[in-house]
């Protein structure tokens, strides 16, 4: 399943990120647009909180800073998503050791 943005209905400062797990199943996070936090429980966390908030910093281009705020660390994610049609780049890295690029495909879906 490739992952989707998907406009959130409850929320007019968020939107839902979607993609498939690999074991099965549908991960759906919200993600705040409005420079505020959204949390989400993450099953394949143990259910721990995970808060996520994106800003658009170009037509193509969505930020995202992903992080668990009820682990006690101070890990924090951050992804660069740069879209061209239905292919896509993401960049990553966390404020401690790791980083990396992922290629794949996103499924746009307007309104």
């Amino acid at each position: 399943m490739p992952a989707r943005l998907l406009a959130d209905p409850g929320d007019a400062g968020a939107m839902i990120l979607e993609t498939g797990r690999a074991s099965g199943g549908v991960i759906r996070l919200s993600c705040g647009l409005d420079g505020a936090f959204r949390f989400t429980p993450d099953e394949s966390a143990g259910g721990q909180l995970l808060a996520l908030r994106g800003r658009w910093s170009g037509p193509d281009r969505l930020e995202l800073e992903h992080q668990y705020p009820g682990r006690g660390d101070s890990t924090c994610m951050t992804f660069r998503i740069e879209f061209e049609g239905p292919d896509l780049t993401v960049r990553f890295a966390d404020n401690e050791y790791a980083s990396g690029t992922i290629h794949g495909e996103i499924e746009r879906i307007t309104d």
